[in-house]
């Protein structure tokens, strides 16, 4: 077993070192390749850069052989067709230049802006001094502007839920290349046909929240936002209304009164009680006397006692809600009548008056198709109880579907003229997007269907196949 161990040992040994020395070929090999990559894009900068150094150095002994040439007279007329015209001698050249007219030399202004080497784009034009100017057009020629569509814009316009479409403004230079310029040159000019793209969105509206109050009349609220980056057209639904307007249950009691106090003198004397109402309710009718006055009868023999007298009670002032009823209370004259006074008025129909529910009119649809919301306010007149359930407080309304872009089939038109091709006012990407004239027919696609049999060198009238959407 120890022996078969050893083995194992080895064997894995052997093939750990050829792992590693595998890996190391691998990165070796990796590190060359990147090594190679390195020096074959660096070489042609090396070349560019000894190409350079050998034209400055060609163009250094040029400079020397001019200047050496400007201190003498030019004479071979085999070199020049100026050559023994007599050279200015009498020029600044820190400020002019020597200008060779077509008759004769002349010391013009130096003018590094006007002197000019045209780039590949531009045009080098020779002005009526002899100098020359770089421009983007031939002489006498002008500047071709015109419009072109680069977009949308980022931000959408709150005024008609659409983004803006963004021109700019473009001309072609001598290569054939489009350049972008300065808007004011295409002041006047009309600007290319481009498809709007709208921003709108419906309004996002929360769940109502808990109700202020239990009873009595309460409010909730609601979140309504409009999506960030959109317009939302429309007027915004209400974000709070009343809730549980019943009334609340009244908690009616009697006035609760306490024995009266001895007199305080034994004769003209006063005596008093406690006058309260019990804490959590509504105690009807005047407040009970808490003062009254006593042994008033001074000297006189004391009259007989006898009981109260009190009629009967009052019809009820409300029929719901809680009332109150009174009655007269009397003493017999001549007597007098022990004990507390019996009350004279009390609470009557406590229960809860009723009605019917209040409902407002509906606002305006959130959208004008494709299914929208309308909301309405639904309240209980204070001090009532409305019976039966609560009307909605919101519906659905406009949702007949919005109209979009559909496809309306295709024609065949036969030998057009490639100056009356249909216009094509849409494109296959704009069917599915909404519209807003039903009815309207554009071209959103036109093809060729090979030249008319008559045109045998393959120009002028063109075979079409026109396709068309309808806003439906």
């Amino acid at each position: 077993m120890r022996y078969l161990i050893f083995a194992l040992l080895i064997s894995f040994n052997a093939y750990a070192v050829s792992d590693i020395e595998e890996t190391r070929n691998h990165i070796s090999g990796y590190l060359n390749n990147i090594v190679k990559e390195l020096k074959s894009q660096f070489k042609p900068l090396e070349d560019s850069l000894k190409d350079n150094f050998e034209d400055t150095k060609t163009l250094e002994e040029d400079v020397d052989l001019l200047v050496e040439k400007s201190e003498e007279k030019e004479t071979n007329p085999t070199l020049l067709k100026h050559g023994k015209k007599s050279l200015k001698d009498n020029c600044d050249y820190n400020s002019q230049n020597l200008n060779w007219t077509g008759s004769e030399w002349k010391c013009l202004p130096a003018n590094i802006l006007a002197d000019c080497n045209a780039a590949n784009d531009e045009y080098r034009v020779q002005k009526s001094d002899g100098s020359y100017v770089c421009q983007k057009t031939p002489s006498g020629g002008n500047v071709n502007a015109y419009w072109k569509y680069l977009g949308h814009s980022i931000q959408c316009n709150s005024s008609n839920g659409q983004y803006s479409n963004i021109y700019g403004c473009f001309y072609k230079n001598k290569l054939n290349q489009e350049v972008q310029i300065a808007n004011s040159e295409c002041s006047g000019k009309s600007k290319p046909y481009a498809s709007t793209k709208t921003c709108t969105s419906s309004w996002i509206i929360g769940d109502w929240g808990n109700c202020s109050e239990s009873c009595g009349g309460g409010t909730q609220y609601r979140s309504i936002t409009c999506p960030s980056g959109k317009v939302c057209l429309g007027t915004k639904p209400v974000t709070s209304q009343a809730c549980n307007t019943q009334a609340c249950a009244l908690k009616v009691a009697n006035w609760v009164t306490g024995s009266w106090s001895s007199c305080s003198a034994t004769c003209n004397g006063s005596q008093r009680r406690s006058v309260t109402c019990p804490s959590g309710y509504t105690c009807p009718g005047a407040k009970p006397s808490a003062v009254q006055s006593c042994n008033t009868d001074c000297g006189i023999a004391q009259p007989q006692e006898t009981s109260w007298v009190t009629s009967s009670w009052s019809s009820c002032s409300k029929s719901c809600g809680g009332g109150s009823q009174t009655r007269s209370v009397t003493c017999p004259s001549g007597y007098v009548c022990p004990g507390a006074k019996p009350t004279t008025s009390q609470v009557c129909n406590t229960q809860a008056c009723t009605a019917s529910w209040k409902v407002g009119s509906w606002s305006s649809c959130s959208k004008s198709c494709g299914g929208g919301t309308q909301t309405r306010s639904v309240t209980c007149p204070s001090g009532f109880s409305c019976t039966g359930a609560k009307p909605s407080t919101s519906q659905s309304c406009n949702t007949s579907a919005c109209l979009t872009w559909k496809d309306d089939g295709q024609e065949y038109k036969s030998c057009v003229n490639p100056y009356n091709f249909p216009s094509k006012k849409l494109s296959s990407s704009d069917l599915g997007r909404s519209c807003s004239s039903k009815g309207q027919r554009e071209v959103y696609f036109v093809t060729s269907a090979g030249y008319c049999s008559y045109n045998t060198n393959g120009t002028g009238p063109t075979n079409l196949i026109v396709k068309y959407a309808r806003c439906k």
